[in-house]
C-alpha cells in the first residue's frame, strides 16, 4: 500500500486550532497494596484531580470513575505504569467511556494480561502502580468551571484548567554514554534542567526551577526505534525529579542504565523517549510550578517553563475499521480530535498522522496510548517526526514483532479487537501579537 492509501482525514466536527480556554485537566497515581488491591493516592507531590474512585471489573480489568466534572470528550490520554511495575515488564492500555477510563494491564514476561480477579496474578502488581492523566474539552469557557479543590478529600480534586497548570516535556535521545536531552529548531524541551542516570539504573530527570512542583499527569513514550526493540517504560514522580525504568520485551530483562551493555540496547542515532507532563500552578496547598518561561535557560531551546497559554495540547483517537480496516479518526461524545488533519498509512507500514494547519511547528513531546483491547496483544506504539508529519510504528508483544500496517492482517488485528490508540502532542504556542497602547492613551 502507498503512502496515504486508505487515508481519513479528521472529521468536520474536529477542533482543529484548540483554544485553550476550553481544557479540563485530569490525573491521577494510583497503587496496588501488598495483596495487589488498588487504590487512588492523592498527596502533595501527586494531586488527584477529576478521578473519584476505582474499582475492578467483571472482566478483570480496572475503571476509574471521573467526576462530573471530569466528563467531558477527551482530547488526550496519557497513561503509564510505574517504575516497580516497568521494572518487572508490565505495561498499561487504556479506554475511556463517558463516565470512566478503564484500565488492562499485560504481562510481558507471561505474555498475557493480568486478570486482576485472580490473587495470583494480582501478586505481579503489588506494591506498583500507575499514572493515568487526560485533557478534556469543555463545552464552555472553564472560567465558568469550579474546580472543587479537595472535594473528594485532600489533595483530591474535581478538576482543573489550563490556567491553572503548565505543561512540560522533552525528548530524551540514548547513546551509550547515556541518555540526554535532545532540543533544536524542531523539538523543544520545557521543563528540563538535567538528564542523567540514577543509583538504582534509571533515566533520572531533574526539573527545572521553573516547574519544581506538584505533578497532575506524567507519561514516557519510547520512539519508533525503541518500540521496535521491544521497549518498555514506567515512570515515578516527585516535584522535583522524574524516574524512568526500562525493561527489554524481547530478551525478558530489565535495562539498567549504569552497565554499558545495557546502555547499548538503547543507543542509536535515532533513539529517543517522549516525556510529558503537567503541573499545578495556582491550586492552594500545592509545591506549584511557575508560568516563567526562561527561554534558553538551560540551553538552546531548553526553557525553564511557558506562559499560561504556552503550550497547545491537542490529540486524536484512531481507530481500524470497515471494509480493509483502514484508519480513521474517531470524535464521538466521549472523544475529541484535535490538531489533525489525516491519518494513513505510511510507505513502510506506519500510521502517519498528518498536523492540521495551524497546528504543526516545532513538538514538544508526543505522547501513545493503546486501548485496552490492544492491551491483550501487548501492543505499543512509538512516535517518530513530531513536526508536519509524525509516523507512528506498532510492535507487539505478544507477537514478539513490529506490526506492519501495510498488511490487511495487521490492520485487522485492531479492527477484531475494536482495539484504539489515542495519540497527543505538546507544542509551543504561536506567541500573541501585542499592539502596545500610545504613550499616554
Amino acid at each position: 500500500m502507498s503512502a496515504g492509501a486508505g487515508s481519513a482525514a479528521a472529521p468536520a466536527s474536529a477542533d482543529v486550532v484548540p483554544s485553550p480556554d476550553r481544557n479540563v485537566i485530569g490525573g491521577c497515581l494510583l497503587r496496588f497494596d501488598g495483596a495487589g488491591q488498588p487504590y487512588l493516592s492523592p498527596s502533595l507531590g501527586r494531586p488527584c484531580i477529576g478521578a473519584v474512585s476505582i474499582t475492578r471489573t467483571g472482566l478483570g480489568d480496572l475503571e476509574i470513575h471521573l467526576a462530573p466534572g471530569a466528563r467531558y470528550p477527551q482530547t488526550r490520554l496519557l497513561v503509564s505504569a510505574d517504575t516497580t511495575l516497568a521494572s518487572r515488564g508490565i505495561t498499561v492500555g487504556a479506554s475511556r467511556s463517558p463516565r470512566s477510563i478503564a484500565l488492562r494491564f499485560f504481562d510481558s514476561r507471561s505474555g498475557k494480561r493480568v486478570d486482576m480477579r485472580s490473587t495470583a496474578q494480582r501478586a505481579r502488581v503489588a506494591r506498583g502502580g500507575a499514572s493515568v492523566g487526560w485533557l478534556g474539552r469543555s463545552a464552555v469557557n472553564t472560567t465558568q468551571l469550579d474546580p472543587g479543590v479537595d472535594a473528594y478529600g485532600r489533595f483530591h480534586d474535581r478538576l482543573a484548567t489550563d490556567d491553572q497548570t503548565v505543561a512540560g516535556g522533552c525528548v530524551i535521545r540514548f547513546s551509550s554514554t547515556g541518555p540526554k536531552i535532545h532540543a533544536n529548531s524542531t523539538h523543544h524541551c520545557t521543563g528540563v534542567r538535567s538528564v542523567g542516570i540514577s543509583t538504582l539504573g534509571r533515566m533520572r530527570i531533574v526539573y527545572s526551577d521553573e516547574q519544581r512542583g506538584s505533578t497532575i499527569n506524567v507519561s514516557a513514550d519510547p520512539d519508533e526505534t525503541l518500540v521496535r526493540r521491544g521497549i518498555i517504560t514506567g515512570i515515578s514522580s516527585s516535584p522535583a525529579e522524574l524516574h524512568v525504568d526500562l525493561f527489554d520485551a524481547r530478551s525478558k530483562k530489565r535495562v539498567d542504565l549504569r552497565r554499558l551493555a545495557d546502555r547499548k540496547v538503547m543507543a542509536g542515532a535515532f533513539a529517543n523517549i517522549w516525556v510529558a507532563w503537567t503541573k499545578t500552578t495556582t491550586r492552594p496547598g500545592l509545591a506549584n510550578a511557575t508560568t516563567t518561561p526562561a527561554l534558553d535557560k538551560y540551553g538552546q531551546f531548553v526553557h525553564g517553563s511557558a506562559p499560561a497559554g504556552g503550550v497547545r495540547q491537542t490529540g486524536c483517537e484512531i481507530r481500524f475499521g470497515g471494509t480493509g480496516a483502514h484508519p480513521s479518526v474517531t470524535s464521538t461524545s466521549t472523544s475529541s480530535c484535535t490538531g489533525a488533519a489525516s491519518v494513513s498509512v505510511g510507505p513502510s507500514g506506519t500510521l502517519r498522522v498528518v498536523a492540521a494547519e495551524g497546528t504543526s511547528g516545532p513538538i514538544i513531546a508526543t505522547t501513545t496510548v493503546s486501548s485496552r483491547s490492544a492491551a491483550d496483544y501487548g501492543i505499543r506504539a512509538g512516535a517518530s517526526g513530531g513536526g508536519a508529519t509524525t509516523d507512528y510504528r506498532f510492535y507487539s508483544i505478544r507477537l514478539a514483532r513490529t506490526l506492519d500496517l501495510r498488511k490487511a492482517a495487521d490492520r485487522d488485528l485492531f479492527r477484531r479487537t475494536n482495539a484504539a490508540v489515542v495519540l497527543g502532542w505538546s507544542r509551543p504556542a504561536p506567541p500573541t501579537n501585542v499592539v502596545a497602547s500610545p504613550a499616554g492613551g
